[in-house]
């Protein structure tokens, strides 16, 4: 038994971001469509995350390299998915619950605060896989021939660059930060 409660309006808070991130039934209550979209992507991929385990687990001794590098890369993705959510729920906490001595939106906007840089950094990781892995199987379906990948092989470098410039360039405190 735990030896310590959950405060009210934190368990509120958690409870309606799992709904909103879990729950299909629970959309038909929520009106606008970005919530709804959400909840049926995160159904999706974890349907079809498991599709793929089931699959890829059960024919494990016929798999080549190609199969091998797609089984890890997706479990890859859904782990850094999974982070992602759990840290814009830990921020969602964070702002409403723990800190509102600042104000929710002075909270959410400081860019340096390391849960920000932490779920932009999981994100970019994340594209920059996919890209990776897109880039990759083009690879592979082309014959193992560089000429058509060669211009995404150089935009991947740049997105690669960038993407973790950006989250690096916001880490750094400005005058603007709270103390």
């Amino acid at each position: 038994m735990a030896t310590h409660d959950v405060p009210i309006d934190t368990a509120y808070l958690v409870s309606l971001w799992l709904e909103v991130c879990t729950s299909i039934a629970s959309q038909q209550l929520i009106m606008t469509g970005l919530p709804a979209r959400l909840s049926y992507t995160l159904g999706f991929f974890l349907c079809i995350f498991c599709g793929s385990l089931y699959v890829n687990l059960s024919l494990r001794k016929n798999q080549d390299t190609h199969s091998r590098m797609m089984f890890y890369t997706i479990v890859l993705m859904f782990i850094l998915a999974t982070l992602h959510v759990s840290a814009n729920c830990y921020r969602m906490i964070e702002a409403f619950v723990i800190e509102p001595v600042f104000g929710t939106s002075i909270w959410m906007g400081t860019l340096s605060e390391w849960s920000y840089v932490f779920k932009d950094t999981l994100l970019v990781s994340m594209e920059i896989l996919g890209d990776a892995a897109a880039i990759y199987r083009t690879f592979v379906i082309w014959g193992r021939d560089w000429r058509p990948i060669a211009i995404p092989c150089a935009l991947f470098i740049v997105s690669t660059v960038m993407g973790y410039l950006c989250p690096a360039g916001v880490s750094w405190p400005t005058r603007a930060s709270y103390p």
